[in-house]
């Protein structure tokens, strides 16, 4: 196939802290929800022109290139604290193709897509499914040391959190229930888990990561909020967010924002979604394109 499909187009970039900023994928398809490496040298995204969605290795050189087989479809990869493990999701659901993504006003799976959790070395050296695909296990968040996995599942119900081990096998123990809960990740202490709730808004909490009751973050007082990621210097979550969109400031859509963990007010960063920051204070972040 060649040239552009139309439909929802997106795109991800790499910026440094000196302002530069370069589209990190090709710009012909849907590239989507990057994560850097740790070490800021490069990042792994999910998307594609057509068929199944693959995973992406790209950096702020030019370089771009898939790391998983078009046999499968792979989404919404995560690397540990260290950079040498890497999760994601797989599936080989008939629905699971960027076809069916462009053409929809919302990327997540079908309630039918059964998805397993994957995880890899991040050299490629050994892959592990640690789920079997009997359900939609999605959005996965590795711990810091890489020993645990976080994710959302449907286990009992639709978008409740669950933690499993990944060196061994083991049944995954229900960490959120009766609480529709998306896109977890660990804190770099890692005794807590954040997340964004569904609800009359979508807004950021925290929980422990041994379970127990979430605590709402209540500098996140407006808008809809989704995405967090724990910047590595431990102190800030980013995520992006429509609260000045709501509060009528001229901003449209959805912009990143710093949002301190001492409850100080957030800090608008840019337009964009799904911001990951690198110890080195290089970002990635997506914007989708007009059809």
């Amino acid at each position: 196939m060649s040239g552009v499909m139309r439909g929802l187009n997106a795109d991800v970039y790499w910026s440094e802290p000196d302002g530069f900023v370069r589209r990190m994928s090709p710009g012909n398809g849907l590239y989507y929800m990057s994560c850097i490496h740790p070490s800021g040298t490069h990042a792994v995204c999910w998307g594609g022109v057509a068929g199944r969605p693959r995973l992406w290795f790209g950096d702020g050189s030019g370089a771009f290139d898939a790391i998983t087989e078009s046999r499968f479809s792979a989404r919404y990869p995560a690397f540990n604290a260290n950079g040498d493990v890497l999760v994601y999701c797989k599936s080989y659901h008939q629905s699971e193709t960027i076809e069916r993504l462009r053409n929809k006003r919302t990327t997540l799976p079908v309630p039918a897509a059964s998805m397993s959790i994957v995880v890899r070395a991040a050299d490629g050296s050994w892959e592990r499914e640690i789920t079997d695909g009997r359900f939609q296990d999605q959005r996965p968040a590795l711990s810091p040391d890489g020993s645990r996995v976080v994710f959302v599942s449907n286990r009992t119900a639709k978008y409740e959190l669950w933690t499993m081990p990944t060196a061994q096998p083991g049944e995954p123990v229900p960490l959120l229930r009766g609480m529709r809960a998306y896109r977890p990740w660990w804190s770099v202490d890692q005794q807590h888990i954040f997340f964004f709730a569904f609800g009359l808004r979508h807004q950021l909490y925290m929980i422990p990561a041994t379970g127990g009751e979430p605590t709402p973050l209540k500098n996140d007082d407006r808008g809809n909020t989704h995405g967090p990621f724990a910047d590595p210097n431990g102190r800030i979550l980013i995520a992006h967010s429509t609260r000045d969109a709501i509060a009528g400031s001229g901003r449209r859509n959805w912009g990143i924002y710093e949002f301190p963990l001492d409850g100080s007010a957030p800090r608008w960063l840019s337009l964009g979604s799904h911001g990951t920051r690198a110890r080195n204070g290089i970002m990635t972040y997506d914007l989708r394109h007009p059809r």
